[in-house]
């Protein structure tokens, strides 16, 4: 078990400087995010202003400003999904290799599809299955896995749809090398899956 006083060391020594760098990269990102949503909002406006005064000059200028700012926010998502994934790699997966070199990691994963509709917790099938951060390893003869996930059910009313949510965050399966004969489910009173039952 790694000790308060080891990780210190090892975030001074490896992570401090990577951190600063992302920091810096991170702020640069941000400024060109609310760039780009500025120049499309000014477009917006100009192009509302413009069909409803009915000035063609108008629709010009929103051109001149949507242009850019499409090709910026296209840089911008760019921009951010490098650094996504560079600070997985450089952050999450030496932290994970700290704890345990053993722990697998796999930031593009996660739990499968089967393992979750077997686990028995959601009656609800999901229409929307994603996930990432996977990570799997032993601890103590304990085999088990773990990553985010976000599972949603596609509902419909006439011609309006909607996504709900059933379920989203860190979702755990361990293996305790133990053989039971029957199911324990442990929900939250807020289950609404329970209705009646909850309280």
């Amino acid at each position: 078990m790694t000790s308060p006083k080891s990780f210190n060391q090892f975030f001074e020594n490896d992570l401090n400087g990577v951190l600063a760098s992302l920091e810096s990269e991170r702020i640069s990102i941000s400024r060109l995010g609310r760039l780009c949503y500025l120049l499309i909002g000014i477009a917006f406006i100009l192009f509302i202003i413009m069909f409803q005064a009915s000035i063609p000059l108008l629709g010009i200028a929103g051109l001149a400003f949507i242009i850019p700012g499409i090709v910026l926010f296209i840089s911008f998502q760019n921009r951010k999904r490098r650094f996504i994934a560079g600070f997985k790699q450089n952050v999450i997966l030496p932290v994970i290799k700290f704890i345990d070199p053993g722990f697998r990691y796999n930031p593009a994963s996660c739990i499968s599809e089967g393992d979750y509709k077997k686990s028995g917790l959601y009656l609800t099938e999901p229409d929307r299955y994603n996930g990432d951060d996977y990570i799997e390893g032993v601890r103590e003869k304990t085999v088990f896995c773990f990553s985010e996930l976000h599972t949603e059910h596609k509902v419909s009313s006439g011609k309006n749809t909607h996504w709900e949510t059933i379920f989203k965050g860190l979702f755990f399966i361990a293996d305790f090398n133990k053989n039971f004969s029957g199911r324990t489910y442990v929900w939250s009173e807020q289950n609404p899956q329970l209705g009646f039952f909850a309280k």
